[in-house]
């Protein structure tokens, strides 16, 4: 199965490593390695360099938290790297023989059902071995499974500590990051704060700022993002105008949709800095000012359409059940990963699969209303349909022809819009995409609506029309 492929602004692409690669939940080394060569053919070295480089780095991530399902699991680690792609940077050393017995010993004794005091000896533990991972992952899953072990900390404390003093241990952030997307309130709590507050380099940072915006986006707590980015300012721009440049659009992902009074200056600001850069670029080597340039514009222009996006949102008015689900999708889908809209999008596919006529009431009102909404509602679908096998058409051409053909003399085709229900329910009856009927009408004078209008273009502009053919082909997919 072809992987979806990523967005070309490299600022939209996912932070799961999973995403990037484009490989299942649950992906062996072997899937891994597959994903990673697909990728990589896509973006060669000496072409896209960049994107080279975050998917070796995806890969990297990938098979680090392969290692650390292994690790608790008593498994083997893993040795894979795709031909392709530069040589995986070696684990951290292995701890001391005898700290990995201790460990293990420890953790067959909480299975048992010790786990309060193999909990206090891994307390003891992290003291004298305050650096490495592997106790902190083992202090949360311990924590995690039996919460009332200690009334003093959540889990996720045993993260933020781990990540503050492992450099941000990649099998310990992987885990925060779940974690604040299962539970965003997590993200901000006072651990989250204190980390970034700490001693981090300026990748952490920005890390962190985007995992803890995305959660205050949900929770819709605006100022925290206004005070977050106020707080980065003098620690990140002057060593790394790149990252602070991605930190300025993660923030407006988030403000976007939230209030005018509140987010609005921000958004403004963002805006008139990144126009202020453009102007008047930072003093870099020559080899890293193409790809500042490179960057700011994508960014800026990421910006301008997300910025159209969220106002044709706004002005859409929820009194059809179809424009009030977009009204919740479209902000989701931009600024969430896919695992966490694509259940709202299957809800509504399910919908217009339900209510086909009433659906295609509801988009055409959209595109009156807000034609950005429907052109981004277009690109969820076929970001799905990327990611699926849809099946060929075993029918012959001739056979094809003939069904359209016989569909089309028997109704009215003067009137479109009394064609159009009839032709919606022939469409999904008959699995035919308006496209096909359009062009086996195409250089029919027969089917000229006047002298200036054919049938063939008619339909095939009708994006109403195609779209909810496509939510029902995808659905059934």
């Amino acid at each position: 199965m072809t992987a979806a492929p990523l967005p070309a602004d490299l600022a939209l692409w996912p932070d799961d490593p999973l995403a990037v690669l484009g490989a299942p939940p649950g992906a062996d080394a072997a899937a891994l390695r597959r994903a990673c060569d697909e990728r990589l053919a896509a973006f060669p070295a000496d072409q896209f360099p960049e994107q080279h480089r975050r998917v070796c780095a995806a890969y990297s991530a990938a098979l680090r938290q392969l290692d650390l399902d292994r690790l608790l699991e008593g498994g083997p680690a893993l040795v894979a790297g795709p031909a392709s792609a530069p040589p995986v940077p070696p684990p951290p050393p292995a701890p001391p023989s005898d700290l990995a017995a201790e460990l293990a010993g420890l953790w067959q004794q909480a299975l048992a059902g010790e786990e309060e005091p193999a909990y206090r000896q891994l307390v003891a533990v992290r003291r004298g071995c305050p650096d490495r991972p592997e106790v902190y992952l083992r202090l949360y899953w311990l924590l995690k499974t039996t919460p009332d072990l200690d009334g003093e900390r959540a889990p996720a404390d045993w993260l933020v500590e781990g990540l503050l003093a492992t450099s941000f241990a990649d099998p310990l952030w992987e885990l925060y990051r779940r974690e604040a997307a299962a539970n965003p309130q997590a993200a901000l709590d006072v651990g989250s704060t204190d980390l970034l507050d700490g001693p981090l380099p300026v990748p952490h940072l920005a890390r962190l700022a985007e995992c803890r915006w995305r959660a205050a986006g949900r929770l819709e707590q605006w100022e925290l993002i206004n005070r977050d980015l106020d707080a980065l300012r003098d620690r990140v721009r002057p060593a790394d105008a790149l990252a602070w440049v991605r930190l300025m659009l993660a923030a407006a992902r988030e403000l976007a949709w939230g209030p005018a009074a509140v987010c609005g200056p921000r958004l403004a600001a963002i805006q008139e800095e990144m126009k202020r850069l453009a102007a008047d670029p930072p003093r870099l080597p020559l080899e890293q000012l193409g790809r500042w340039q490179i960057r700011l514009d994508e960014s800026r222009t990421a910006l301008d359409s997300l910025g159209r996006l969220a106002a044709a949102c706004r002005a859409l008015d929820t009194d059809h059940w179809a424009k009030a689900a977009l009204a919740r999708l479209v902000p989701a889908s931009w600024s969430r990963p896919p695992e966490e809209y694509r259940p709202a999008l299957a809800a509504f596919l399910a919908e217009v699969v339900a209510r086909p006529e009433e659906a295609l009431a509801g988009l055409d009102a959209v595109r009156k209303q807000a034609p950005a909404v429907l052109d981004h509602f277009a690109e969820l679908l076929s970001g799905l349909q990327d990611g699926l096998e849809m099946p060929a058409d075993p029918r012959p051409s001739h056979a094809f022809t003939d069904l359209v053909l016989d569909f089309l003399d028997l109704c009215d085709r003067l009137d479109y819009r009394t064609l159009r229900p009839k032709l919606l329910a022939f469409c999904v009856r008959e699995a035919v995409r308006p496209q096909q009927v359009a062009s086996v009408a195409r250089d029919r004078p027969e089917y000229a609506l006047s002298e200036e209008a054919h049938l063939a273009d008619v339909i095939a502009e009708d994006q109403p029309l195609a779209l909810v053919w496509k939510a029902h082909a995808l659905f059934w997919a």
